[in-house]
């Protein structure tokens, strides 16, 4: 869905708030988490006073608030805008300088002895930005989302969702557990904490470092909350209600042969590894697929949300420039939209079809009848003396398998029985990823057609007509210590991002 109509077609809007409705709401200002008594802090995250008693309803409904004393942006509006224009937020950051060009209404660059940098500087002008239309329809939709909502667009207040949904529990150790998101409100606290009303008064500009934390850290528990926001059970029941492993999938363990010609060579499977589906391996590994992804091929495809995408004309199979929706975009550039995408590769049916977008195909794949391959985006970039016929669409299998296989052999897991059974229930190893049953060695050309020993070989690239390979393999020595045989046990790899 397009952020200019997001309002428009589910009656959602940019959350404003102001003193009226924040009147009865609690402030929190405390990173202790009891006071001297033992109880829960009166100010802090678990405050009974503003959220209720353990276990009361109201703990679950009831909201609290943070002043972080400076204004930032509403993450959706500053994710908005630096995909309007990059130098936006290098200003903000501080890495570039501008001056503010009164005619134009825009910042243009500037030196660092003619110009300003920074977010006090950046938000002095934040009403009178005149923000820019052009051809583009993605562009004009961000344009129409961010004046519909820039008078709302900063705020110094923010929520602080009930505490019963991210309460403190007590671990099988007997230690407390506290969610991820409390650490978030925790850094929220500490910056603003280091902040003084007056000083801010007097010199704004010093500060544009917290402020920038602030922004940050604020971006960062949005699209948190959106994440627990998604999903079949939703926040509430999927919090409280639910054994979830984060970024990991439960698997049956399945039996798997492996042959080596030569040990130690390079792709040989040791006892060293654990194989894994590539959809375990994608999701497992999280945001570091989703950074694999879009720098993958589909670099090559999205040049900038503000640039028409690079697409390739279905008939003639040559590279043309496409002004595409901000829903495709942000399907492909956008962790929200990979989350999709990494949801439906679940389904197989749609693993082996092309990858398109609005009618065009994102990339061509040549495979060679010597067992190369190479990625390319226009059908005159193919040699004369390279066949036709060994050229087709990219798929979706293909795309993701391409995008993580050079570095996917670095990810240590520790590989878990369910249930556990024993010492052995637990191990660490590094994932070996598989895309089907049956699949060959490629090797890769470079960008001169050639094979080029120097680049990493594609060593489970997949084959159209065998299964898809959707278990988790420990090698053989491993079965005693995880009590496990092949009649339905279920192991799990918890795979490090690093």
């Amino acid at each position: 869905m397009s952020v200019s109509n997001l309002d428009k077609a589910f009656n959602i809007s940019i959350l404003y708030l102001t003193p009226l409705n924040l009147r009865g709401l609690g402030l929190i200002d405390t990173l202790d988490t009891y006071d001297v008594n033992g109880e829960f802090s009166d100010r802090g995250l678990y405050s009974i006073d503003y959220f209720g008693p353990v276990g009361d309803l109201r703990r679950s409904r009831r909201l609290a608030y943070i002043d972080i004393k400076m204004e930032v942006i509403h993450p959706l509006i500053y994710k908005s805008l630096v995909k309007l224009k990059g130098f936006y937020e290098d200003i903000i950051l501080g890495k570039k300088y501008a001056i503010w060009n009164k005619l134009t209404k825009d910042f243009e660059p500037a030196d660092a002895l003619t110009g300003q940098t920074g977010f006090n500087f950046f938000l002095n002008h934040w009403m009178d930005i005149d923000l820019v239309r052009n051809k583009s329809t993605a562009r004009n939709e961000r344009v129409t989302f961010i004046e519909n909502n820039k008078s709302k667009a900063l705020t110094n207040k923010i929520l602080v969702i009930p505490a019963g949904i991210r309460d403190m529990t007590v671990g099988a150790d007997g230690r407390p557990v506290s969610d991820e998101i409390n650490n978030i409100y925790r850094r929220l606290i500490g910056v603003s904490n280091t902040i003084t009303e007056a000083a801010i008064e007097h010199n704004p500009e010093l500060f544009d470092n917290s402020r920038l934390r602030l922004q940050l850290v604020f971006n960062e528990l949005y699209e948190y909350i959106t994440q627990l926001l998604k999903g079949k059970k939703k926040l509430i029941t999927g919090k409280l209600t639910s054994r979830r492993i984060h970024n990991g999938t439960s698997n049956v363990i399945s039996a798997y042969i492996p042959t080596v010609k030569r040990l130690g060579e390079p792709g040989s499977i040791s006892v060293n590894n654990t194989i894994v589906g590539l959809q375990q391996f994608l999701v497992s590994i999280g945001q570091t697929a989703k950074y694999y992804i879009k720098n993958g091929p589909l670099k090559e495809v999205f040049i900038s949300p503000d640039l028409p995408a690079r697409l390739i004309n279905k008939k003639t199979l040559e590279q043309e420039e496409v002004d595409i929706s901000i829903e495709a975009y942000d399907y492909w550039m956008s962790n929200e939209g990979l989350d999709r995408v990494l949801s439906e590769f679940a389904n197989g049916n749609i693993r082996h079809q092309p990858v398109e977008i609005e009618d065009h195909y994102v990339a061509l794949i040549y495979k060679g009848p010597d067992n190369t391959f190479k990625i390319f985006y226009d059908i005159r970039e193919l040699p004369a003396n390279f066949s036709k016929k060994y050229v087709s669409p990219i798929t979706l299998l293909e795309l993701l398998y391409l995008s993580v296989y050079e570095t996917s052999a670095q990810y240590p897991a520790f590989t878990t029985r369910y249930p556990v059974s024993g010492d052995g229930s637990i191990y660490p190893s590094f994932s070996y990823v598989k895309t089907t049953v049956k699949s060959e060695k490629r090797y890769p050309l470079n960008e001169v057609w050639q094979k080029d020993d120097t680049l990493p070989i594609a060593f489970e690239f997949p084959l159209l007509n065998s299964s898809f390979y959707d278990t988790l393999t420990p090698h053989t020595s491993r079965l005693a210590g995880l009590g496990a045989d092949y009649d339905g046990d279920n192991a799990l790899a918890l795979i490090y991002k690093g």
